[in-house]
């Protein structure tokens, strides 16, 4: 059949994680780039309207109702059956789906937009254009919506490289055009305008590439309730685990929007752009083993070993920017933004602890998620996000956006520590010392290089070396870094007959 000839041509694991990791350090470096030449021609009241609109935004994925946590689950399912129709039924289902739930979502938006200023201490001056960046992100969302059902498609056949050429290509046009309208004069309200442009870009390419990606299925008119019932009966917890985390995600924004002002939204907004990056692109590169866990339900060995290879190359990965990055926060700040965003150096140093424990945290909320285990992950979230939110609420009146950023780290932290991971360690029937050992195991020298490196950044900042000289020094450490640890752990591990047998 051609599923299974389609299931034989999908790139190996290594090959996947290798493009997750090449097409999402495209967009971390555009991001990062793109965000200096932004912020030092928009104030910092209108980088802070268009930062919180985008976070508000976010909200309305909460009408996948809990599709985009098991669809990739369910691709696979059908995919293993070798049923092409009901692979095509599904997709056409979803897509259409969740191309309806957008619209729903785009009509809440629209409805916020005339609104406002609402709860949100909105300068009058910037109300109308901030009506029209509220439309435009609305527009985004209700795109963004069914391109989950595609993107999903494509990762259950581990076609991740060819989302990530997408990604590569997308990020190009983005700077290019960004570059063009605020050299043009324009405003905001056309950075909004770019980002609907952009979406629709990645859904019809994801589209247009469907025949030739070797899946072998095409996308049809139809709607078949009785499949996505189920769906939405199995989603449920998972759909919960999705609003808990993406209140916890808007609501740093939006307090702050409520009981600051549109200069500390920009400050946050700055300070989370690096620590958000750490963790997306965690997230892509890790979720490559997604339909290997599906697939492997039963067999507890092999999970075990997908799951501790998967934390070791996470936490190894991560580490030199978490310690770097504070380590030269105010210095990157200085050369990044200017001095107008000194205020974000706290806040970023905070948030890249959060990205630690979130990176941490989420091969065992994919191993959960793989052992079938929804309803453990759901809670857990839904506690460590209701959590945040409180705590948020507690510093924010008194330390500012800086206080909200050590509420969200200090929250992560423990319920990781004392949570999440010791439920997925009993999920895959390990003890929590043997994961500790896995996920260090061979990071001694690549540790003993990066504390060599921070004590060189240390001497630099205290010998008053120019902001530009201390972030040089700090990214050559961190390159020696990834250069060893590339060498000692990631080559070893990628040629393990575990890894291989995933392929």
């Amino acid at each position: 059949m051609a599923d299974h000839d389609a299931h034989d041509r999908q790139p190996g694991i290594a090959r996947s994680v290798v493009w997750s990791y090449v097409g999402y350090a495209a967009d971390i470096v555009a991001g990062i780039l793109l965000l200096g030449y932004v912020v030092r021609r928009v104030p910092p009241a209108e980088y802070g309207l268009l930062s919180l609109a985008g976070a508000l935004s976010m909200l309305l994925y909460l009408l996948d109702l809990g599709l985009f946590n098991i669809l990739v689950q369910k691709y696979v399912e059908i995919m293993e059956a070798q049923d092409k129709d009901k692979l095509e039924a599904l997709l056409s289902t979803t897509l259409f789906g969740l191309a309806g739930l957008g619209s729903i979502g785009m009509g809440i938006f629209l409805a916020v937009a005339f609104c406002l200023p609402g709860p949100f201490k909105i300068p009058p001056e910037y109300l109308k254009e901030t009506r029209v960046v509220f439309i435009l992100m609305g527009v985004v969302v209700q795109i963004g919506l069914p391109t989950t059902a595609l993107e999903q498609l494509y990762q259950a056949f581990r076609r991740f490289d060819r989302i990530n050429q997408i990604q590569l290509l997308t990020a190009a046009i983005r700077v290019a055009f960004t570059i063009l309208i605020l050299t043009t004069g324009h405003g905001i309200v056309a950075l909004a305008g770019l980002q609907v442009l952009m979406a629709i870009a990645r859904i019809v390419m994801l589209w247009l590439f469907l025949p030739s990606s070797g899946i072998g299925i095409q996308l049809k008119l139809m709607f078949d309730w009785n499949l996505l019932k189920p769906l939405l009966r199995s989603g449920g917890w998972a759909w919960a685990e999705n609003i808990s985390r993406q209140l916890a995600t808007v609501s740093d924004l939006a307090i702050l929007g409520m009981f600051s002002s549109m200069n500390a939204v920009a400050m946050f907004g700055v300070g989370s752009k690096l620590p958000m990056h750490v963790s997306s692109a965690v997230s892509r590169g890790a979720l490559v083993v997604l339909p290997a866990l599906s697939r492997r339900q039963q067999r507890t060995s092999e999970l075990q070993r997908i799951y501790t290879q998967t934390l070791a190359l996470v936490l190894g990965g991560v580490l030199p920017i978490v310690v770097l990055g504070c380590v030269c926060a105010r210095p990157l700040i200085r050369v990044w933004a200017g001095d107008a965003y000194l205020g974000a150096a706290p806040v970023m140093q905070w948030l890249l602890l959060a990205a630690l424990s979130l990176a941490i945290e989420h091969p065992s909320d994919l191993l959960l998620y793989g052992r079938g285990h929804v309803k453990i992950a759901a809670r857990i979230a839904i506690f460590e996000s209701f959590t945040n939110i409180v705590v948020s609420l507690l510093l924010v009146s008194r330390y500012g956006a800086a206080g909200l950023a050590a509420g969200t780290a200090l929250t992560h932290l423990l319920i990781n520590a004392f949570w999440y991971t010791p439920a997925a360690c009993r999920a895959a029937r390990l003890s929590p010392r043997m994961l500790i050992s896995a996920a260090l195991h061979r990071l001694g020298w690549p540790s003993l290089l990066l504390i060599l490196g921070i004590v060189f950044v240390r001497l630099l900042l205290l010998f008053g070396f120019a902001p530009q000289v201390v972030v040089m020094a700090g990214v050559a450490s961190g390159l020696a870094y990834v250069a060893v640890w590339g060498f000692r752990i990631v080559m070893p591990l990628l040629r393990t007959p575990m890894m291989q047998s995933i392929d």
